[in-house]
């Protein structure tokens, strides 16, 4: 039966008489032929009603016999001599991961164990090593290939990095082994991958003893990089060692006068591949593409030989190389070059320039050699001139020029608002179009002294653009600023060969005498970073006013400068740039750019002030002054109005040493009444004699006002009698205040906010990254939790990034995962709670742990209390250790005792598994304090403090019209509560004395007199008069 399926399989694929040799090693029966047992060494004749014949199948017909089914007794044919015969060229393996089959047939290593390693991406067909927090150490190793002793091999892979921003690290190596201590040989040394654009890299292997061989692909891949795409791996038989080696000095040349012609010249090889005199090059052949153009039969070793080849095409033409030894093919060479008329270079030197009413244009002539080598006539090449479209992409055509570098635009580019103009040139001839150069020119009027540009909370508010040579540019950033309005510029290099340069709008020093560009800046590390401040002027020209060697100069922190641009009064306008080279890893910054015309004395002031703040209780504000002007002041005041009412006032008799220098002066102790609205403004302003730049001296902030939610005083009543108003209360009735905490009322990134209090068990540890391309404001710094803002990070963190989300609001608290000389460390970070109630309560919080990539990382936390204070030795532990793993907010409860005072929660995740724990929407009982008096007020205006905690009851003179009084509570920490208001109604005797005649209505709105003088008759009550509400007695 075996025999009979066998032969009627292989008799339908086979038409024509075949021999082949059947190995035994896989057979379990022996197949018969006319009764004889088949055997290795006997060859089974088959004819084609029967089945299958032959002797030495070829490598290429096994291969297509087995994918249509044929079984093979051997399942892994030898391709050795009198087994299966191999060309050069042949594939013996080509694996392109179509379906995950292949790669399941691949021995994966994780040498680094780390559990993240090749994997196979079944929508896109390749297999990828993807982003991690450590160092590739991953291996995908081949299955065995048997290859033979005498011959090269080709081996190649085809891979790419899965993002531009991130280049990746491989290298191949082979052997014996499916082992990383297998594969001891080289195969592609360590190589760093830039492109996403897929890349074949190959190198030749030459096979000393024939055996199974692995090929290994070794992802060594940096830390927090993102992908690595594997797309293809093959093995390609190559030519016999005692085949002929290749030709040498290939060499390519098409005519110099654009005629379809080329001649291919090169000299014989003398050696074999394997170094032995040669001593049968039967024939060498020209190829161009897969067309054979010239054979010459039987060449001398070493001869020059040279052939014109006067059919090439218009166009890129490849030329092979290949020598032969009889039928053996030996080495190729292969070469390439463009035949016939090229199409042109791209233009160079392709220039505007501004000429006041006009705008000309000036470019290079393009030269004979064109993009691909071959030649050009620049006198037939057509010059277009676009400007550029809203796409971005060449558009309106300006001119064609002809014969000609230099044109001119009847354009004004000195009008309207500031704006970068670009335009693209190509030159054209009958071979096709070049690419586009292309040249920018700054449009419009220039802006006029003083000119500021600080880059406010991430935004340009004049025109700015940048130039770079490589990946890394200047950028704008949210986390570090000199002046605190939210943004600055910083550049940090890749490696030591990137510069860039950042460009601001026109300036007209038009009317200044001593004009100076000033800004701030500062530098991470002394090493040889250095930034040229430069001025460009109207005709293109870079003047270079001042070079910063920051491996001299030492600028840790931010330090104004100042650079004269006297030498610049006589142009137009100056156009400032900034032009940083530098070194690897270190950041330069730049910030508060500015052009001025120095005044002989100038004081200039920043107010800096809560966004918030809760009415009745204690803030502060601070003030910086800056000395701008030519002399050093020693002698200025600074006074701080709160909705325009002076509260403070400070004379400083400080000099200040150097330009720019700052001193700040903080004002503690600022109250806004409980009983104030829903805003306030506040101001500060800056005076010293003889001032000479006033638009400076003072700012205003307008800050938002929460009321308390301490307990009020109750059951406020106000008796009127007699002339006298009498005012009684209740004390509160509790000292407990319910508070939810959610985090949002603290700026973000403060690492102590409000009553709570943060420790850092480890105070050395730093925190770490959380992404690749982004750092946050704290990274690198040492802290235990931080108020985390992930909007404030990015506006697209939150897109990229949803399971960072706050559970309510924007912000929440966290803690991050720390280094200690590199290496990651336990969690050891506390938060603990403002002062409890006192009272038996549970306490309700909201966790969360976070994920880098698709990898969850669970956080392990204890809650605890204390009876007494807050170190850290006083707590106690509230059960057993918690964890938070569902990358989601949980609701945690916890019951503390009674006499509890205060609250903890403590981050003890191990160091395998640390990464970003969130705590959100605390809710919890805290402790109002002491009650030592109380605030009165009328009208919103305070009448009266009263001391002392048993105080529940005031008279004051009754002042006519309706009054409104109010009664606040103040605690020991000098918190004031919210307000309770009651109305005293107006006698009517009053108004109508006041008004003369008026009409009276009861409270529900009905008419009982017209035009009345007095109330008498009128019953005890409440009444309406002139839209006021009084009271008869």
């Amino acid at each position: 039966m075996i025999k009979e399926n066998f032969f009627r399989l292989v008799g339908v694929l086979l038409v024509q008489l075949l021999l082949f040799t059947v190995p035994m090693s896989a057979q379990k029966k022996s197949p018969q032929s006319n009764g004889k047992k088949v055997t290795s060494k006997t060859p089974l004749r088959v004819l084609p009603e029967d089945g299958v014949k032959a002797n030495h199948l070829h490598w290429n017909d096994y291969q297509r016999l087995q994918k249509a089914g044929v079984m093979f007794f051997d399942s892994t044919p030898s391709l050795q001599s009198g087994g299966l015969r191999t060309n050069v060229n042949d594939l013996l393996y080509n694996e392109e991961f179509q379906t995950s089959a292949g790669f399941g047939k691949m021995t994966i290593i994780d040498a680094n164990n780390d559990g993240n390693t090749w994997m196979y991406n079944m929508q896109e067909k390749y297999i990828l090593y993807n982003y991690n927090l450590s160092e590739a150490d991953e291996w995908a190793i081949t299955p065995s290939i048997n290859l033979v002793a005498g011959r090269l091999y080709y081996v190649g892979c085809t891979v790419n990095a899965g993002s531009l921003y991130d280049s990746e690290h491989m290298e191949a190596k082979w052997g014996k082994s499916p082992t990383v201590a297998g594969l001891s040989n080289e195969l592609i040394p360590e190589v760093e991958i830039y492109d996403t654009t897929p890349k074949t890299y190959e190198k030749e292997v030459l096979i000393e003893t024939t055996d199974n061989y692995f090929f290994g692909f070794h992802a060594t891949s940096r830390a927090n990089k993102y992908q690595l795409h594997l797309r293809k791996i093959y093995i390609k038989a190559g030519p016999l060692v005692t085949s002929p080696d290749k030709v040498s000095e290939l060499k390519i040349t098409p005519d110099p006068t654009g005629l379809n012609r080329a001649k291919i010249a090169f000299k014989a090889p003398t050696q074999a591949i394997n170094g032995t005199a040669l001593t049968n090059l039967t024939r060498i052949s020209i190829f161009r593409g897969n067309q054979e153009i010239k054979s010459f039969a039987n060449p001398a070793p070493g001869s020059l030989l040279e052939h014109e080849d006067i059919h090439a095409k218009n166009g890129i033409n490849v030329y092979t190389v290949i020598t032969y030894s009889g039928t053996e093919e030996g080495r190729k060479t292969q070469a390439s070059a463009r035949v016939g008329v090229d199409r042109p270079q791209s233009p160079e030197k392709f220039k505007a320039y501004d000429e006041e009413t006009k705008i000309r244009f000036t470019w290079d002539a393009v030269s004979e050699q064109g993009e691909t080598g071959g030649w050009v006539n620049p006198e037939t090449v057509n010059y277009e001139i676009r400007a550029m479209n809203q796409d971005g992409e060449p558009g309106e055509l300006v001119a064609v020029v002809t014969k000609e570098t230099t044109h001119t635009l009847e354009m004004n580019p000195n009008q309207g608002e500031q704006n970068l103009a670009t335009w693209y040139l190509a030159a054209s001839n009958a071979a096709g179009t070049s690419d586009n150069a292309y040249t920018y020119l700054l449009m419009g009027e220039a802006y006029k002294v003083p000119f500021m540009e600080s880059f406010p909370e991430t935004n340009y508010e004049t025109v700015v653009w940048i130039n770079k040579n490589s990946k890394q540019s200047f950028t704008i950033i949210d986390y570090d600023h000199a002046d605190g309005d939210g943004g600055s510029l910083a550049f940090k290099a890749d490696n030591n060969r990137e510069w860039s340069a950042i460009n601001f709008g026109k300036i007209t020093l038009k009317n200044t005498q001593k004009p100076y560009l000033v800004f701030y800046h500062k530098c991470s590390e002394e090493k040889p970073v250095r930034m040229e401040v430069i001025g460009k002027k109207p005709n293109g020209e870079e003047v270079i006013l001042e070079t910063i060697d920051y491996s001299t100069t030492k600028v840790p922190q931010w330090t104004m400068k100042r650079v004269s641009l006297e030498s610049l009064k006589g142009e137009r306008y100056v156009m400032p740039r900034f032009k940083a080279y530098g070194q690897a890893g270190v950041q330069l910054s730049l910030d508060a750019i500015s052009v001025i015309d120095l005044p002989k004395r100038d004081l200039a002031l920043e107010l800096f002030t809560p966004k918030k703040i809760v009415k009745g209780e204690p803030f502060s504000v601070s003030t910086v002054v800056k000395c701008l002007g030519e002399e050093l002041v020693s002698d200025y005041t600074v006074t701080v109005y709160i909705d325009g009412k002076e509260v403070k006032q400070l004379n400083v008799k400080a000099p200040f040493n150097t330009f720019g220098e700052i001193q700040t002066i903080v004002f503690d102790g600022l109250q806004i009444d409980g009983v104030a609205g829903e805003t306030a403004q506040i101001k500060a302003i800056v005076t010293t004699e003889n001032d000479g730049n006033a638009s400076n001296d003072n700012e205003v902030k307008n800050i938002t006002l929460l009321t308390s939610t301490l307990p009020s005083a109750t059951a406020l009543k106000a008796q009127n009698k007699e002339g006298k108003v009498r005012l009684s209360w209740q004390a509160p009735a509790s000292n407990s205040v319910l508070i939810t905490e959610s985090f949002e009322d603290y700026s973000p990134w403060l690492t102590q906010f409000g009553k709570w209090t943060t420790v850092n068990g480890k105070e050395e540890a730093t925190a770490g990254a959380l992404f690749k391309r982004t750092t946050y404001p704290l990274q690198g710094t040492p802290f235990a939790f931080c108020v985390m803002n992930p909007s404030a990070i990015s506006p697209e963190c939150l897109r990229l990034f949803p399971e960072m989300s706050p559970r309510t609001g924007d912000q929440y608290a966290a803690s991050i995962y720390e280094f200690i000389n590199s290496e990651i460390v336990d969690a050891d970070e506390w938060l603990i709670s403002p002062l409890l109630s006192g009272e038996k309560q549970t306490i309700s919080l909201w966790v969360l742990n976070q994920k880098s990539g698709s990898k969850p990382y669970p956080e392990t936390y204890d809650l605890l209390f204390s009876k007494t204070d807050k170190n850290i030795a006083s707590f106690e532990k509230l059960g057993e250790s918690r964890v938070v793993s569902g990358v989601v907010w949980e609701e945690v409860r916890v019951e503390v005792p009674e006499g509890a005072r205060y609250f903890a929660l403590h981050r003890i995740t191990g160091k395998k598994d640390t990464y970003m724990m969130g705590i959100d929407d605390i809710t919890f009982k805290a402790s109002a304090g002491t009650i030592t008096g109380y605030k009165v007020y009328r009208n919103n205006q305070l009448l009266s403090t009263l001391e002392g905690e048993a105080t529940t009851s005031f008279e004051t003179d009754y002042v006519k019209g309706e009054e409104t009084y109010a009664v606040t509570v103040l605690f020991d920490n000098g918190i004031e509560s919210a307000p309770v208001y009651v109305t005293v109604p107006t006698h009517i005797e009053a108004i109508l004395k006041e008004e003369g005649r008026a009409d009276i209505y009861t409270i529900d709105g009905r008419l009982i007199r017209r035009n009345a003088t007095d109330a008498e008759g009128l019953p005890a009550g409440i009444y309406i008069v002139n839209n006021r509400k009084c009271i008869v007695r």
